[in-house]
This record gives structure tokens, sequence and C-alpha cells, in this order.
């Protein structure tokens, strides 16, 4: 791959290509989400981060705009990979909000690694920048709604979630 040099601004995290999008979000227009794992070399457990960087393409440079704050999932986990993201306002604020959800690592067995889901939600705030509920994040866990996508959406947009 041409585009595999990595951008010495995410080291020591490898971006997980398949789950990184183009998109557009208010405030930040056009705009490149970046889902990446921390490299496995590191005897950490692996986490999950994302970014959102400039997105073009004449600038080889890859800048990054924005961290976003810890995903739910890395808390005490090993994060396999990022199974899923979703960009959609959950909250009806007329922001756009981000749902992920990856598959954390229970154990090993003869048939391989063992996985269950665990999702998280960024919410977007009037200054643009994203914050987590963590209550919010840990009911969407504890109940089951974390498997799909549409789980996560439905279970969160029945709920009253206000951010500032």
């Amino acid at each position: 791959e041409e585009d595999a040099q990595p951008d010495p601004d995410l080291e020591p995290y490898t971006i997980q290509r398949e789950q990184s999008f183009t998109t557009t979000l208010n405030g930040w227009g056009e705009v490149k989400f970046i889902s990446t794992l921390k490299d496995e070399d590191m005897n950490d457990l692996i986490q999950a981060k994302f970014f959102l960087e400039v997105n073009s393409d004449k600038n080889v440079e890859n800048k990054i705009l924005y961290e976003f704050p810890e995903f739910y999932g890395n808390n005490g986990k090993m994060i396999d990979r990022i199974k899923a993201v979703s960009f959609k306002d959950l909250n009806q604020d007329g922001r756009t909000d981000i749902v992920i959800i990856a598959d954390y690592i229970t154990g090993v067995n003869a048939h391989g690694i063992e996985t269950l889901p665990v999702a998280g939600v960024y919410f977007q705030k009037k200054d643009n920048t994203y914050t987590t509920l963590p209550e919010l994040d840990k009911s969407i866990n504890q109940t089951g709604h974390n498997r799909t996508l549409q789980n996560v959406i439905q279970y969160v947009s029945k709920q009253r979630i206000n951010v500032q």
C-alpha cells in the first residue's frame, strides 16, 4: 500500500483504515475521522483512539485537528478491533454525534481470540468539541444494546440527552 506510511503525529497508534472516513461535521467542515489502535508492540493494553484530521489530498502532511476523549471501551479492556462507526444526530440538537462499536478481547480458546462488543458515543457540543457520557455508555453496554449500530442508535435516541 502506498499510503501505509505511519502518521508521525499518530505514533504509537495504527490507523484502522476500514473504520476511518471522510465526513462533514458541524463546525469542522470536511474532515477525516481516523480510528486507531495503539501498537501491539507496546506492553500496554491495546486501546482505541480517535482523531479528526484535515481532509486535503494536496496536503501530504496530515494535520490533527482534534483528539477525541477517552473511548469508553478502553476502560481496562484490550481492544481487538474497531467494528463500526456511525455519524448521526442522536439527541436531535442539530449536531453530529458519533457511535463507535469495538470488539474487546475476553480470552483465547482453541478457536482463537474470544471477543465481546463494547460501544461508546461521542456527543458534539455547542463549541463543536465532543464529550462522552460515561453513565450512558455504561448503560448501553450493561443492557446489551451494544451489538449493532442500530441497537445503540435506537437505545440512545430514546434517552433525553442534552449536552452544552
